[in-house]
């Protein structure tokens, strides 16, 4: 498990034992968050600079970096593809989804600020701002193969975090009125 210490350091854990493995740690890295592929073989760490950085979850060695496209004014959150090929890249106001290994913009979705891949990287849910200062959004959902949309809700409170299952049949969603669950359509 790779865990950000205070100071933004680094750090990956032995599991299940919980202890610290400090040969692997790297206090070069200023982290805001990290994201692990679920294949388990990348890192993504989002710097406070807004460069988001890929690294070898095994090394922790810098695979490559990926500057914000000009589109994002500062990363806010970032999301992974499960093989870790794709990155969404979430501002306060945008989405833009990049090639990991080279950063090129594929796709955006402008007026979203949360993104997240589903368990097979068919799909992309984002959530939208309808209502200026986010007041209320909407939540989307996007074959990632030609980013059709497949379904959108209705208007809900302001959208704080995402969470999808691992066998991808539910979206939990926190919003001001609690937490919400919705069946995810196939």
């Amino acid at each position: 498990v790779a865990v950000a210490r205070k100071g933004g350091k680094i750090e990956t854990w032995k599991v299940p034992a919980g202890t610290l493995d400090t040969t692997n740690s790297d206090s070069q890295i200023v982290a805001e968050s990290v994201v692990a592929a679920a294949d388990g073989t990348t890192l993504f760490v989002q710097q406070r600079d807004h460069v988001v950085r890929r690294l070898d979850a095994k090394t922790l060695k810098e695979l490559n970096r990926i500057n914000k496209p000009a589109s994002i004014a500062n990363v806010a959150r970032v999301a992974v593809s499960p093989d870790g090929s794709l990155c969404a890249i979430s501002s306060y106001a945008h989405v833009a989804v990049v090639k990991s290994e080279t950063g090129e913009v594929i796709h955006e979705e402008p007026h979203h600020y949360h993104a997240q891949f589903t368990p097979d990287g068919q799909r992309l849910v984002t959530a939208m701002e309808i209502e200026r200062g986010g007041k209320e959004s909407s939540l989307r959902i996007c074959k990632v193969a030609d980013w059709s949309l497949v379904a959108e809700t209705n208007s809900v409170r302001r959208v704080f975090s995402l969470a999808i299952t691992p066998t991808g049949r539910w979206l939990f969603v926190i919003a001001p009125s609690g937490l919400l669950r919705a069946e995810l359509p196939e």
